[in-house]
């Protein structure tokens, strides 16, 4: 069967509160040329993921998109880390309190637990390497997922690109398709 080196796949899947998008296009080029635009949390598992597609798609300019965002449906996010704010303003007001502030400004304080430094950073959530493992699974299925419909779509568009018949043989050497000869006989002179 002839394959087309023009291909699309894409894939989608959900997991830790994740969306995981997945796209492959591939287009013609005698060599491999691979392009992976990837996320920054699995950037060391690239080399992995370009061998990967270089056993499956073997040649061709081929390019790898993968996105990650928080799955946010119908839930209200806030920057903010309310939990936290309200940990500091109680144990401001208990301070103030043992200390025999009176007059006690409670927008203040509240304001100074904002400015506490810890409040409003960026929390990194410390994840075990059982839940990074399980969560490249996943975005690996993602890739296998979308590299088989590109496969496929290749597949697809080579069984159109044979509309013109098998290769034929003529005086024992394998020449290109009938229309090829017919244009070479026709414009050769």
């Amino acid at each position: 069967m002839i394959y087309s080196m023009t291909g699309f796949g894409k894939s989608q899947k959900e997991a830790q509160e994740l969306q995981i998008r997945v796209e492959v296009k591939t287009l013609n080029s005698k060599f491999t040329d691979l392009f992976c635009r990837l996320p920054k949390s699995i950037s060391a598992r690239e080399i992995e993921i370009r061998n990967f597609l270089t056993q499956q798609l073997e040649r061709g300019k081929i390019e790898l998109n993968v996105l990650i965002q928080k799955n946010h449906e119908g839930a209200e996010v806030s920057i903010l880390p309310q939990g936290q704010i309200a940990l500091y303003y109680a144990e401001l007001k208990r301070v103030a309190a043992e200390l025999g502030v009176s007059n006690l400004d409670e927008g203040a304080l509240y304001l100074q637990a904002l400015n506490v430094p810890t409040s409003i950073s960026q929390e990194t959530k410390e994840e075990n390497e059982e839940e990074v493992e399980a969560l490249w699974q996943v975005i690996f299925a993602a890739i296998q997922e979308a590299v088989a419909e590109c496969k496929e779509f290749r597949a697809r568009e080579g069984r159109a690109d044979d509309r013109f018949g098998p290769l034929r043989i003529d005086q024992g050497l394998r020449v290109a398709p009938r229309w090829h000869i017919w244009a070479w006989t026709r414009y050769s002179g």
